[in-house]
């Protein structure tokens, strides 16, 4: 799968947001480039002023098949850009972002939620290979 420049711009300038009914949050942009200071997997409101924090940013996946490793996260940096969403097959969200990548003939479905009324974040993973 080619992911063509267009795409990737497309895809980090364009957000999703869920909340977890207590002033906390997740968010980010639809290829999982945290672009904003407040994008994470789980911005909490804490204290009696509900100051909000960010207390996990991301989670770096990496699969490894047979001898190879394979980025699906994806960060980007002065002078270089961390590449996992050239696997990044889908992206969607009815209720919860669930992203889908493929590699090889692995398919990884990834979805995040927030527990409502706790700052709690869960990220789920679906694996399937061609075998499954």
């Amino acid at each position: 799968m080619i992911i063509t420049n267009e795409e990737f711009a497309y895809n980090k300038s364009h957000e999703w947001l869920i909340t977890n009914g207590i002033g906390g949050f997740a968010s980010s942009t639809l290829c999982g480039l945290n672009t904003r200071k407040y994008h994470g997997y789980l911005v909490a409101a804490l204290g009696e002023t509900r100051e909000r924090r960010l207390i996990l940013s991301k989670v770096n996946e990496n699969i490894l098949i047979g001898d190879n490793y394979y980025t699906i996260a994806t960060n980007e940096c002065p002078n270089y850009i961390e590449e996992g969403y050239v696997w990044q097959e889908h992206f969607e969200k009815e209720l919860l972002p669930v992203f889908t990548y493929v590699v090889k003939d692995v398919k990884i479905n990834k979805k995040i939620t927030l527990v409502y009324g706790e700052n709690t974040v869960c990220v789920k993973y679906q694996i399937k290979t061609g075998n499954d």
